[in-house]
């Protein structure tokens, strides 16, 4: 698999807490999270995939690479404030998508910050697992409600989370969530 976002941070990221340049350029360029091999085999065993938020389209080309069946979405695919060009196809659409999509796994990666995006999509969405990169509730992704969804309608398993690579101060991993009822 082909992950030059990982290549490029662990090549040129030394820990430091003076890298907000470097993170802003890799962010525009790839995704807000830095994905593994590991990270992406456990996500496409979920697949089939529906992934809104999707910016570049970045994990979504690096699902497809293994083999996984994805539909990607974005307000504004590969270009807008957060992210410039597209590795995948990203047809355009926000959580409403998830309607068109009841057996797949939905995929939220970096819901943005104080948004209702990621809690509209949970709230409309009718599958079985949400698998959730970013930072838990009191970090920067997705609002409390999404939050308070996921808590409310599924659980994560100790054993369904996944270290990823992090910038310093940051507190990213993935997350699955099964529904509960």
């Amino acid at each position: 698999m082909q992950n030059p976002y990982l290549e490029e941070f662990q090549s040129r990221y030394n820990g430091s807490y003076f890298f907000h340049e470097l993170r802003d350029e890799l962010v525009k360029k790839y995704a807000w999270a830095v994905p593994t091999e590991a990270s992406i085999e456990a996500i496409a065993a979920l697949g089939p995939i529906v992934e809104v938020g999707a910016g570049t389209g970045y994990w979504a080309w690096l699902l497809r690479q293994v083999g996984a069946t994805v539909e990607a979405y974005d307000v504004a695919p590969g270009d807008n404030h957060w992210c410039k060009g597209l590795y995948t196809e990203v047809k355009v659409g926000g959580p409403e998508v998830v309607e068109n999509h009841p057996g797949h796994s939905l995929l939220l990666c970096w819901p943005p910050y104080q948004d209702p995006m990621s809690e509209i999509a949970v709230r409309m969405y009718t599958g079985r697992t949400v698998i959730h990169v970013g930072e838990d509730r009191h970090g920067c992704t997705g609002n409390s409600g999404f939050h308070d969804l996921l808590e409310e309608r599924f659980e994560c398993p100790h054993e369904s989370t996944i270290d990823i690579p992090t910038w310093a101060g940051i507190h990213d991993f993935v997350q699955v969530w099964r529904k509960v009822r």
